[in-house]
């Protein structure tokens, strides 16, 4: 049996909430940085906690378990915020108030073809690093640190078609959330 498949061409439309919203999805739930800070607080506040009970031995135990607490709480916010404000920096930086066409890709049998500018390069599947599905958006990873977006509402042949697509070339462990209770095998399955 021959796999059909038609090559997908997206011109690339970013927004500034398009840009958040794969920001915090790339470090929060990609990287998982959200587990260092968390850590951290945890640890500030059982070492609070423990300062607090033991406040009939010691003196000053109280103040002791406050500043742990503070410290446990605001320097985890101070991460937070500071990576949300170095998002909205970016976003300033790449002028994206208004959505703009960021860049051009085309997904067919021989890999992802991206033009960016008057640049253009071609990523052979077997380069491909991890798709996520999203509910609004499909990010593809080249690589583990550069990633494309692909905004469902800019696809015209349907983010259910791009999955195929995605599954009929990249091993299923490297597709995440296929969506709507669709698996990646069965993506696979359709795109035969």
């Amino acid at each position: 049996m021959t796999l059909k498949t038609t090559p997908i061409r997206v011109d690339v439309k970013v927004s500034a909430k398009l840009f958040r919203r794969f920001a915090l999805f790339d470090a929060f739930v990609r990287q998982r940085r959200w587990v260092s800070p968390t850590v951290f607080a945890g640890i500030f506040f059982f070492f609070a906690l423990l300062a607090f009970l033991l406040r009939s031995r010691a003196e000053q135990a109280v103040l002791l378990a406050c500043v742990l607490l503070g410290v446990g709480v605001v320097l985890p916010c101070v991460y937070f915020f500071s990576y949300l404000l170095s998002v909205r920096t970016q976003i300033v930086k790449m002028k994206l108030a208004r959505p703009r066409t960021a860049y051009t890709l085309l997904i067919g049998p021989e890999g992802l073809e991206a033009t960016v500018g008057k640049n253009n390069r071609l990523f052979p599947w077997a380069q491909m690093h991890a798709a996520y599905r999203r509910a609004d958006c499909t990010y593809l990873y080249v690589s583990a640190k550069q990633g494309f977006l692909l905004p469902h509402d800019q696809i015209a042949e349907g983010p259910d078609a791009l999955w195929r697509l995605l599954s009929a070339f990249m091993p299923p462990a490297a597709l995440h959330g296929a969506g709507k209770g669709q698996s990646a095998e069965a993506g696979s399955a359709q795109g035969a």
